[in-house]
């Protein structure tokens, strides 16, 4: 299968910090969801490869995969060496993760500059039919991809326990008329 075809396709987005009340459940649900997306023609999964979510995602990926389900893992890097500012378990995780990959995109072959995460987040949004997410209402680049992932008319899944209301606006989006 050529793994950026974007209807077998689906790509993760959520933050960084995730309550550790909630991340037990955070992980079933994430297995739940890449059987149900594999019953639905889903066999690629795209991860940005970052702290927290991103990470979860890709390693229940690897955990669905090693159990006998025929799906590919593809990680999108926004930038070279991403991982230097890391925790040391962090970019463990991180090495541990490119050795069972089994595709990795880079979004940019420069160290990190402000916005290369924006292309990255770009790129999985565009080469997937599907959103996987966990979106809390915060703002910030989770945010900014889940208004494109619903923009471009994505399937938008959302895992956190405190969902956003998927018509939240940021307030740049926001006209404020003078009068």
């Amino acid at each position: 299968m050529e793994y950026n075809q974007i209807g077998q396709s689906a790509m993760f987005t959520g933050h960084r910090c995730i309550p550790t009340t909630e991340r037990k459940a955070l992980e079933y649900a994430l297995d739940a969801t890449i059987h149900d997306l594999f019953q639905k023609g889903i066999r690629n999964f795209i991860s940005g490869a970052a702290l927290g979510f991103d990470t979860m995602a890709a390693k229940a990926v690897c955990r669905v995969r090693d159990a006998g389900l025929p799906i590919t893992l593809t990680l999108a890097i926004p930038c070279m060496h991403q991982e230097l500012r890391w925790p040391q378990q962090s970019r463990k995780t991180y090495v541990d993760l490119f050795a069972v990959a089994d595709h990795v995109v880079y979004t940019s072959y420069t160290p990190y500059y402000q916005g290369c995460m924006q292309v990255r987040n770009r790129y999985m949004v565009e080469h997937a039919s599907v959103c996987v997410a966990y979106f809390n209402g915060h703002q910030g680049g989770t945010a900014a991809t889940w208004r494109l992932a619903n923009r471009l008319g994505r399937l938008v899944i959302n895992l956190c326990e405190h969902a956003a209301d998927p018509t939240q606006i940021s307030l740049e989006e926001t006209e404020i008329s003078e009068s």
